[in-house]
């Protein structure tokens, strides 16, 4: 359990890695940050930044350059992808300068209008008025659905307000 912080963060930063630094970026050593709500984590992850950078290299990437836990309340550097770790951990990777975040921007606005169009479509089904003649099931399940849709809008928002 005590390890469990450090394995998501690391998957984390691999999985930005894999889908920003591809190709001629593979190389690439990222600065990376790390937000933490809660104190006892953000201990542990700054006494094991060493064993969360030789976690987060892959066999084809070196390290990070570096890890910097970040103190409550403050900001990372704008550029940064996202990746919420997990409900209290927030991951940045800084790509400014490596990656043309006006092109990424653009994707996860086009991102954003496709979320936006199934929960639309969920709303409206929503509010037919043969919905209330719906399954328990079926009605606890579009709710769960459309907290997931609102979620993933805000980590969305989130996303693209980092890279600007």
């Amino acid at each position: 359990a005590r390890m469990e912080p450090l394995r998501t963060v690391a998957a984390a930063i691999r999985a930005v890695r894999s889908e920003y630094l591809r190709g001629e970026h593979d190389r690439y050593a990222p600065e990376v940050f790390v937000s933490c709500g809660d104190a006892d984590t953000a201990a542990l992850l700054k006494a094991e930044v060493p064993t969360l950078g030789a976690l987060a290299r892959s066999s084809s990437q070196p390290p990070p350059a570096s890890i910097a836990v970040l103190p409550p309340n403050c900001a990372p550097p704008k550029g940064c992808a996202l990746v919420n770790a997990s409900t209290d951990v927030a991951v940045f990777v800084l790509l400014a300068g490596v990656v043309d975040l006006g092109a990424e921007v653009a994707r996860l606005e086009k991102e954003v209008t496709k979320v936006q169009g199934f929960k639309d479509k969920l709303v409206k089904s929503m509010a037919s008025p043969n919905y209330a003649k719906a399954p328990a099931n079926k009605r606890a399940e579009d709710a769960t659905k459309l907290a997931g849709f609102d979620a993933q809008l805000a980590t969305l928002a989130d996303a693209i307000a980092q890279l600007k």
